[in-house]
């Protein structure tokens, strides 16, 4: 056996051998040239002569070395060689079709010893390359050609290069810059900027980029990208197909009809989008930042996560996102983003709005999100519009100073609702609307489980009702609230009364059942600033502890809008956050005659009185244990961490290996 696997080593070490790293430089006046050393470790390739003391093109060079027989010089490119190209600006005279398995490197200054890893950048930026290496698709100023095109399942890389002033005519899933296929394929450390694409079709077009077969487009910075087309191509990237990955990715300026920033479309399932920003794109349609028309059946959701959108806009819906697919059962994942000053500007319309965000048709989950100044300017759901769709669910998520610029009475600053729907662990604060929530619900009821609701206004500076209405005929369904807070809300008004259990509120609203609350009960809940204000629970406030467990409910509740742990009493709190005791007003290290350390997986506590209990807490305050001390030298296991651990009046900050 160990015989074979040597044997098996020597053939992969074998065919490594026989790949070839080529370094590309222009060779003209000015130009950069690679130090006369990398002629030891691979082949230089200057372009100013390899046509038979002629120049050549780089796409020409690339087309050549896929031949059997290359006419310019040398042997075929094989899978697993590497193009190394230095910094300066190469014009295209046609698109660079890509070799499989051969990937491509820029950013390199050309001196001695320089790797891939040591390529200098400006900044963090793992883009902004200091010798920045341009592929321009340009000819006399009018963009001409596309960058890079095809791919592979084998491992393919663009790395470290600048796609500019390319273009492609809009046809379904074009790329203006680029258009990348297989999983194999990946796009990293790059710039998309000044691309374009038109024509009056191009569904699943971009200007900038467009990813098909899983390929993977990494830490990249797309922006300034236009499509003029009349179809439905995006502005920045574009996704067609499954399983692709976007990432790590900068996108913003870029403009187009619908999904200025990002369109996904077709049969795409399983596209994961994370850790992006897009910032200032443009829709004179809809989806500002990103666009979906997914026809098929999806086998795996479509994520985005991790991700901020700021200050896109959208013509129509969905000034940030707008998320829509013909097949019910599709499912999206909105998971830790953050939507701030995103707007939409359609007339009113019960089917179009959303500043932030559009839902429609598929099924919906938004986790851990918050939503912060956005606005639809004239009409419904500031934050978020859901005129139809199969289910949605909202956990965990903020809601603040939002703004429908309706003066009608179906405004929903925060939502505009006409289907099922339920919101666990959610903000609704500071919205200014005739409505902060504005409901129809149609086939099953909607329900609420540990929101707060303050502050929210009208126009004119009124508390503003939460607006509750049916579709269809009697018997309705119902809307069921439970462990929620009402603070400075008017009413509940409508059709319906809803269903409350174990809530609160600062004045009569039918059926609430607890103490009425004060903004006492609050942290701060009149800081001038809007954004500053904090709904939290604060010491002594009447809601804490008094309300349902939710731990087994249909909808199960086991955390706050922190991720603290509920409930940390003796029972649920009422409302978004659970009440965490400050126990770090009291944090010391100084030693007494109270003695505790960590050692291997526990913490070891000496001379303490019997009569006293240990209680631990995770960093951010979670409640983890509380254990009664039976003798003066006791040890608790506990997973490596840090923890709070609170003796008697002692607090202290103990890591555990």
């Amino acid at each position: 056996m160990k015989k074979f696997t040597l044997f098996v080593a020597l053939i992969c070490s074998m065919s490594f051998l026989k790949a070839t790293v080529y370094y590309v430089q222009l060779n003209t006046e000015g130009a950069a040239t690679w130090d006369a050393s990398f002629s030891n470790t691979g082949t230089i390739v200057n372009l100013a002569t390899i046509n038979g003391g002629n120049p050549a093109s780089f796409n020409a060079w690339f087309a050549d070395k896929s031949l059997e027989t290359p006419t310019f010089a040398g042997t075929k490119l094989t899978s697993g060689d590497q193009v190394w190209v230095i910094t300066g600006t190469y014009y295209l005279t046609g698109t660079v079709t890509l070799f499989n398995g051969v990937s491509i490197y820029g950013g390199f200054s050309g001196a001695a010893g320089e790797i891939i890893a040591s390529r200098t950048k400006n900044s963090t930026d793992k883009w902004d390359f200091s010798n920045p290496t341009i592929f321009d698709g340009s000819v006399n100023g009018t963009k001409t050609y596309i960058g890079f095109t095809g791919g592979s399942t084998t491992t393919t890389i663009i790395d470290g290069i600048t796609i500019q002033n390319c273009h492609n005519a809009a046809t379904n899933s074009s790329g203006g810059g680029a258009k990348i296929n297989g999983t194999g394929t990946s796009m990293q450390n790059c710039v998309i900027t000044a691309c374009t694409t038109a024509g009056t079709t191009g569904t699943g077009a971009s200007a900038g980029i467009t990813l098909t077969g899983g390929a993977k487009l990494k830490d990249s910075y797309i922006h300034h990208n236009t499509s003029t087309s009349t179809g439905n191509g995006g502005g920045g990237i574009g996704v067609y197909g499954n399983d692709c990955v976007v990432s790590g990715c900068k996108i913003d300026y870029n403009s187009a009809r619908s999904a200025a920033g990002l369109y996904l479309y077709s049969t795409t399932s399983g596209v994961s989008i994370t850790d992006c920003s897009f910032s200032n794109n443009s829709a004179t349609s809809n989806g500002g930042a990103i666009t979906s028309y997914i026809t098929g059946t999806n086998a795996n959701p479509i994520s985005i996560s991790n991700c901020t959108f700021n200050s896109n806009s959208a013509g129509n819906s969905g000034g940030a996102l707008n998320l829509s697919s013909s097949i019910t059962a599709n499912t999206f994942n909105v998971e830790n983003c953050t939507f701030t000053s995103n707007t939409s500007s359609t007339a009113i319309n019960t089917s179009n709005g959303g500043g932030a965000v559009m839902l429609s048709t598929a099924t919906f989950t938004i986790d851990k999100c918050t939503f912060t100044n956005n606005s639809t300017t004239l009409s419904y759901g500031g934050a978020l519009m859901i005129p139809s769709v199969a289910s949605c669910t909202i956990s965990s998520s903020k809601f603040i100073a939002n703004t429908a610029g309706s003066t009608t009475t179906t405004s929903g600053s925060a939502i505009y609702c006409k289907s099922n729907y339920t919101a666990n662990n959610c903000l609704f604060a500071d919205n200014t609307g005739s409505t902060p929530i504005h409901f129809y619900s149609s086939t099953a009821a909607s329900t609420f489980q540990n929101c707060t609701f303050a502050n929210n206004l009208t126009s004119a500076g009124a508390a503003a009702p939460i607006q509750l209405l049916n579709i269809g005929t009697s018997p309705y369904p119902s809307y069921i609230f439970t462990n929620c807070l009402f603070y400075n809300v008017s009413a509940f008004s409508g059709q319906t009364s809803p269903t409350t259990t174990t809530c609160a509120s600062d004045r009569t609203l039918s059926t609430i059942s607890i103490k009425t609350i004060t903004s006492a009960d609050f942290v701060d809940a009149t800081n001038v600033t809007k954004e500053n204000r904090d709904y939290s629970l604060a010491s002594g406030s009447l809601a804490i502890n008094q309300g349902t467990d939710l731990s087994a409910a249909t909808s199960p509740i086991t955390k706050d809008i922190l991720g603290n742990t509920r409930p940390q009493g003796g029972g649920f709190d009422i409302g978004a956050y659970e009440y965490i005791p400050n126990i770090s007003t009291n944090l010391s290290n100084t030693q007494t005659n109270l003695i505790c350390f960590s050692t291997n997986h526990s913490i070891e506590i000496r001379n303490v009185a019997t009569n006293n209990s240990v209680t631990v807490y995770d960093i951010t305050g979670s409640l983890l244990k509380q254990v009664q001390i039976s003798s003066e030298n006791m040890s608790i296991t506990l997973a490596r961490g840090i923890y709070l651990v609170k003796i008697g009046s002692e607090v202290r900050k103990i890591s555990v290996n």
